[in-house]
């Protein structure tokens, strides 16, 4: 269903949603095709990679948002349930915030995950 919000959000432009029925992902820690190796460090505080969208932990999605710092800002100001960790995607300007990040299986090319706060 993650899909869905995304095709309302590029139709409607909404720039927040709360979160739906999740995409059920593979709960690997770390996953490598061809294209994509999850789970590697990026700077001191990021990883590649994203939360798992299955289950309760996904609290909420931000469009529009330019980079991976403004999206943790976001998730540590975040209202409503406290989002302790937060996954931006580069090529949508997409950010998740969630309560945890358990681990997801998802190959994406242009996300990175990390906590609330550094």
């Amino acid at each position: 269903m993650a899909w869905f919000v995304d095709w309302v959000y590029e139709t409607t432009g909404a720039e927040t949603t709360t979160p739906m029925t999740p995409v059920p992902t593979n709960p690997e820690d770390s996953t490598t095709t061809e294209e994509v190796t999850t789970g590697q460090p990026v700077g001191p505080c990021f990883s590649t990679g994203s939360c798992d969208l299955e289950g309760d932990a996904h609290i909420g999605t931000m469009y529009g948002i330019p980079s991976a710092e403004d999206c943790q800002s976001e998730c540590a100001n975040h209202s409503g349930p406290q989002c302790d960790f937060f996954t931006w995607y580069g090529g949508s300007k997409k950010c998740r915030f969630f309560t945890v990040c358990n681990a997801s299986g998802e190959n994406c090319a242009d996300c990175v995950k990390g906590p609330s706060v550094c």
